[in-house]
């Protein structure tokens, strides 16, 4: 009626039987993630872990001998290297949670903010060894 922003449209469902099925961010939601991006051009206070992979299925880790796992293809935070993960690692854990997708993983950051801590249990791919590691969480800035 006045005209103000009540959400901002996400995603829409465009197939057979569905007519005009749209989803949307309700504004205050969307007003704190705006407001930081003009700000700072980030979202600030969201926590990464400081690797980047993918989620092995029990199909992968029988084709590979690998756990499954999410596995290291990248690292990119001081804070995963000084736990001595590299690349090739597999993720099995992460604060007492079996990693059984990538949603497990993103739950658990998202729960948390830049500077806490998470337990990962990790195997190394090479050795098949398998060791525990405590990781500070690094501020997510979009890079």
């Amino acid at each position: 009626m006045y005209g103000q922003v009540i959400g901002i449209n996400s995603s829409k469902i465009v197939a057979t039987g569905y007519e005009g099925l749209g989803f949307a961010i309700p504004i205050n939601i969307a007003q704190p993630i705006i407001s930081d991006l003009k700000q700072y051009g980030y979202v600030k206070d969201r926590a990464v872990l400081g690797i980047s992979g993918q989620y092995i299925d029990s199909m992968v880790s029988r084709f590979y001998g690998l756990p499954t796992g999410m596995y290291v293809g990248a690292v990119t935070s001081d804070a995963i290297t000084a736990a001595g993960i590299k690349k090739g690692d597999v993720i099995t854990k992460i604060d007492g949670k079996d990693v059984t997708s990538q949603n497990v993983i993103t739950s658990v950051i998202t729960s948390k903010k830049p500077g806490q801590t998470v337990t990962l249990n990790v195997t190394t791919s090479t050795t098949g060894k398998s060791f525990t590691a405590t990781v500070k969480l690094s501020q997510s800035t979009g890079k």
